[in-house]
């Protein structure tokens, strides 16, 4: 395939962008993203993160992206405006009732951009933390329009939990899974980039590393995977890059000379 089409870049941020390790995005791939820029292309960011677990993200970094795009697809900038999706009502009760009675650590989101944790669980919590440098407040359920569900648990339970969610948009997590409204996910808000700009899907570049990204890569014209990625998403990609840690978004920008 010939990927000197390619028109637009849609990036995931954690561990894609995002450095964790450092705790920010390397200078390197910022001055990347600004030759991209320069040379017209539209810059996408496509984020399972909520509003307000965006709080560490730079902002030089928003100012660089064409759209911004939350929540895999339920939460999007565009425009000036805020277009929200909700999961379907009964879906929540039933995903809730379930998880509250084989106890399970979920984090859900309102469409004010706010996510609650269900209860105070110091290993989660730490992972908020750690990722985001912030831990959302706890608060139960109180029959509010739900977004977005991030969950843990493995085993079982998970595979009760994708059975419930039939219908729904579900990616796995490494310690449980997301789950979005119908008909979303991270393929979807690419879909919705490239109907702003006028893009054929074939000439996007899309790169991830978990597996909330394999639709994103599978639907791209060029998926690329980081070396620090899932096995899922590196074996969904067209092409495996190195590590966060290795310079893997600027290498694969030049060995496709892109810039």
């Amino acid at each position: 395939m010939d990927y000197k089409n390619i028109k637009m870049f849609v990036f995931d941020n954690d561990a894609t962008l995002f450095n964790h390790r450092i705790g920010g995005i390397e200078d390197d791939v910022f001055d990347a993203l600004i030759k991209l820029k320069g040379k017209g292309y539209k810059l996408c960011l496509n984020t399972s993160r909520s509003y307000e677990e965006t709080y560490n993200i730079p902002k030089k970094l928003y100012e660089l992206m064409d759209m911004v795009i939350l929540l895999a697809g339920a939460y999007v900038f565009n425009n000036d405006k805020i277009d929200i999706r909700y999961i379907d009502d009964d879906k929540v009760k039933q995903l809730i009732n379930y998880f509250d009675t084989h106890d399970v650590t979920y984090r859900y989101c309102l469409d004010n951009g706010v996510g609650y944790l269900n209860r105070h669980d110091e290993d989660k919590e730490a992972i908020f933390k750690r990722l985001y440098n912030m831990i959302p407040k706890i608060k139960k359920y109180e029959n509010e329009r739900v977004i977005h569900f991030i969950y843990y648990a493995l085993g079982d339970t998970k595979q009760d939990i994708i059975k419930i969610s039939n219908g729904l948009s579900h990616s796995n997590l490494r310690l449980g899974g997301e789950i979005a409204p119908s008909n979303t996910g991270k393929a979807y808000g690419v879909k919705l980039a490239c109907e702003k700009f006028n893009i054929d899907p074939k000439d996007v570049c899309a790169f991830g590393d978990g597996g909330n990204d394999v639709e994103m890569l599978e639907y791209a014209g060029l998926g690329i995977a980081m070396g620090n990625g899932s096995d899922e998403c590196k074996q969904a990609a067209d092409y495996v890059t190195e590590d966060i840690n290795e310079n893997g978004i600027v290498n694969a920008l030049k060995r496709f000379e892109f810039i």
